[in-house]
């Protein structure tokens, strides 16, 4: 099953930066499966983990999801990918 879902601008970074892979893997070791959460907690936890190592990052245009990637990327990578756009926004807007 595939679903659609919106990361707050205030996490996307998080996201980007892979933390949301980073807290599914603490939960599961954090997981004892001797108390509240047992081995179908720990399960779920580990789906949504692989979730999000294959997460694509997309926009949501009218309801159709446009892929933009499937691998994570570094600070530089991000800083480079957002001057390139910033600048093609500016060359399409005659602002530059």
């Amino acid at each position: 099953m595939k679903i659609t879902i919106d990361i707050p601008r205030e996490y996307e970074r998080d996201f980007i930066a892979d933390k949301f892979k980073d807290f599914f893997s603490r939960v599961i070791a954090d997981i004892n499966c001797d108390r509240m959460c047992g081995f179908y907690e720990k399960e779920i936890a580990e789906m949504f983990l692989d979730a999000f190592d294959k997460a694509v990052v997309g926009a949501n245009l009218n309801a159709n999801i446009i892929p933009v990637a499937n691998i994570s990327f570094d600070k530089e990578d991000m800083q480079k990918i957002i001057q390139d756009e910033l600048k093609k926004f500016q060359i399409e807007n005659n602002l530059i």
